[in-house]
């Protein structure tokens, strides 16, 4: 996809397709999954498999995932990997897991943007039905939403880029500040009701009763995401 005026672009792209098991187990259970990555093919014996770690407001919602994960007709087998983390602070929820998937082998949405010139840059987000991959790529702007309609068609999905700015003018490849959909949830909830009004129109434990929480997970999500925000217009 590069050519010598093109630029490095990093991006981020929120995905729903059909027939992801990621996407099917997340939204049934309340908990998230991160993807590092995955082999299949003749190197795996013709089986797929997929490293993520799982995270959660608590660790029955990590029980409720593996147990969605290993019922579920398009995954073969799921495997912890580390101790039970689930007293442990993790940087997307209170709880967290490693866990090994095998999954039925078929054409891969993450083939399909390495296909195209997007090299994926950090693990991916599955929350909520719904998947974030963040990519770098070396095109011009209009390229990507032309790689990216060939990639809805091909694989019947929804793509949305929900950020996309040049690496040189940052200055270098910065953290991603994207939030999740729980902190951008907790976030936008709080400046629709008049939390960050003087005087304030609302409390955090008000806030977190009406998203069904705990105050302490509220508040974890809501300062995760100023924290990110403040990263996103403050120069380095």
């Amino acid at each position: 996809m590069a050519a010598s005026n093109d630029e490095l672009l990093q991006l981020t792209v929120d995905i729903e397709h059909p027939d992801c098991w990621t996407l099917r187990t997340t939204a049934a259970s309340g908990a998230g999954l991160l993807g590092h990555g995955m082999v299949g093919g003749a190197s795996a014996n013709g089986r797929e498999f997929g490293v993520y770690t799982a995270f959660a407001d608590s660790a029955d919602d990590i029980d409720r995932l593996i147990e969605e994960i290993d019922t579920s007709p398009l995954t073969e087998r799921v495997t912890t990997v580390s101790p039970d983390l689930s007293t442990a602070e993790s940087s997307h929820g209170v709880a967290s897991r490693d866990l090994l998937v095998e999954f039925d082998p078929g054409p891969s949405i993450r083939a399909a943007f390495a296909d195209r010139g997007f090299l994926h840059w950090g693990p991916s987000v599955h929350e909520d039905g719904q998947e974030r991959r963040r990519f770098l790529a070396w095109a011009h702007r209009r390229q990507l939403h032309e790689a990216l309609s060939e990639i809805e068609s091909a694989y019947d999905a929804d793509l949305e880029i929900t950020r996309v700015s040049s690496v040189q003018s940052t200055g270098g490849a910065r953290e991603d500040d994207a939030l999740t959909t729980r902190q951008r949830e907790a976030f936008v909830l709080a400046r629709d009701r008049g939390y960050y009004d003087y005087p304030r129109g609302t409390t955090t434990r008000e806030l977190a009763a009406e998203l069904g929480i705990s105050k302490t997970t509220y508040l974890e999500h809501l300062r995760k995401a100023e924290a990110k925000l403040l990263r996103s217009i403050t120069p380095r």
